[in-house]
Formats: structure tokens, sequence, C-alpha cells
């Protein structure tokens, strides 16, 4: 039993062959993995980390804060409550608007946008930290 061709013999490559290029080689479209592109992930993932750290730190002021103002005799008011709770959102808000912003641009200038709203919440919460009263967090 065995078979014989008795027509030309195709052969199947995936992708294009464009000119110059062998048949077995990756489409124009793959990505190659350069040190570019590590360099990109890894300040991207520290800036999310950071990020992250923002949203631990709030997090703590908002289950710390009011349990140190009950241990010596004093309660939470409704501002103070309002900041706590600003100071938790503004981290992902302001995170989920630099991906927002930075999508579709390339590698580097989408980290500048990633760093440049990581600075801003920085800045608004030193402000908040120096400008907002302590009495305005408690009340007896």
């Amino acid at each position: 039993m065995s078979a014989e061709t008795t027509g030309p013999v195709e052969t199947v490559t995936t992708g294009s062959a464009e000119a110059g290029e062998s048949p077995g080689a990756a489409p124009p479209s793959a990505r190659r993995l350069t040190a570019g592109v590590v360099v990109a992930w890894v300040v991207g993932v520290l800036l999310t980390l950071l990020y992250a750290y923002t949203v631990v730190a709030a997090v703590g002021n908002l289950v710390m804060l009011p349990r140190m103002g009950a241990a010596i005799g004093y309660g939470i008011t409704p501002v103070g409550w309002w900041w706590l709770g600003f100071g938790v959102a503004l981290p992902v808000i302001a995170y989920a608007l630099a991906l927002l912003f930075g999508r579709r641009r390339s590698a580097p200038l989408r980290l500048l946008v990633l760093a440049v709203g990581l600075c801003a919440v920085a800045a608004v919460q030193l402000e908040i930290m120096h400008l907002v009263p302590q009495s305005s967090f408690f009340a007896s």
C-alpha cells in the first residue's frame, strides 16, 4: 500500500514571506524582547508599586487614625472622614487617569505620564498633611 503523489507538492508557511525574508521568519509585527522593553516594564512595575504604597499608607491612616483618636478620647469628624477617604481615592484615581492618558503612547511617554501622576499624588498628600489643621480631623 504505497501512495504516490501525482501533483505538485505545496509547502505551507505561516506569516507573510515578503521579498528578502526567509519563509519561516516571524511576522514583522512580532515583538522582540529587547533591553529597552525590559527596562520599560521594570520602571512601569516600580511606578505601579509606588502607587500601591500610597494606597496602603492611606488605608493605614483610615484604619489607625480613628483608633488612635479613640485611645485619647477623640473621635473623627465628618470632615476628617472625608479627608481620609480622599487620601485613599486620590492615588487610585490618579493611576487610572495616568493609564488612560498614556494609552496608545510610546513606552517612555507612558512612563512619564505615570511618574507625573505619582508626583501630583505626593504633592497633594503633602499639602493635605501641612495645610489641613489637625483640629478638623478630631472632635471630642
